[in-house]
């Protein structure tokens, strides 16, 4: 069952939604339309490393909490509704290994990725924040990846002393383990669902890195 707990702003209501069961596989994602130019890209790992304030390796497990942004429309004749403008997950991960911050293997912290659920008729469906710059696909529960991430302040309300995933097409990459490499087998796609096949994998520029970090993290 889900718990709601709301607080009310003036046109804008935030609401953290506490999913205590697991969330069936999604349909589809939809991506935002947003025009929001990058105008700075590395040009390789090393740069990218320097943008985040922590890199490690760790698994997701399944308390995911939603933090929704809803307005009101007017309706007319005097009637009102609520609508979700956008949102981010909240879901605990178990530090597997650590190669920058202060962080430790065997530590849970809380993980912030740009995303909501909504169920619809033709099952759940992942939307994706309007103010995430780049396309994602949310790190999938039980599975082990390579985050890339920022930490959160006390400023930030409801997110702090959380981690937030990096906003890079890149910033969390599934881990490929050395029986995968010793298969001789794609590195790139072995280990990726197929929404991140199809959502990333054509993504030379995600590739790229993700065979830069393979060869730095994964060995």
């Amino acid at each position: 069952m889900k718990k709601f707990i709301c607080i009310c702003l003036v046109t804008l209501l935030s609401c953290i939604v506490l999913n205590g069961c697991a969330q069936k596989t999604p349909v589809k994602i939809v991506q935002p339309n947003n025009d929001v130019i990058d105008l700075h890209t590395p040009s390789n790992l090393d740069e990218f490393e320097a943008e985040v304030d922590c890199i490690v390796k760790g698994i997701l497990s399944d308390d995911s909490e939603e933090v929704l942004r809803e307005s009101s429309i007017d309706l007319g004749n005097g009637k009102t509704a609520k609508v979700v403008t956008g949102g981010w997950t909240i879901t605990s991960l178990q530090i597997t290994e650590v190669f920058k911050g202060d962080l430790k293997a065997g530590n849970t912290i809380r993980l912030d990725e740009p995303y909501w659920i909504e169920n619809r008729d033709e099952g759940p469906v992942v939307f994706i924040d309007e103010f995430y710059p780049n396309p994602y696909v949310p790190a999938e529960k039980g599975k082990e990846y390579l985050f890339f991430l920022m930490h959160q302040d006390e400023s930030r309300g409801e997110f702090a002393d959380t981690y937030a995933v990096n906003s890079r097409i890149y910033n969390h990459l599934p881990v490929i383990s050395s029986n995968t490499r010793s298969t001789g087998e794609n590195l790139l796609t072995q280990n990726l669902s197929e929404t991140e096949k199809d959502v990333l994998g054509s993504d030379e520029t995600y590739l790229d890195f993700y065979r830069q970090a393979i060869d730095k993290y994964m060995k």
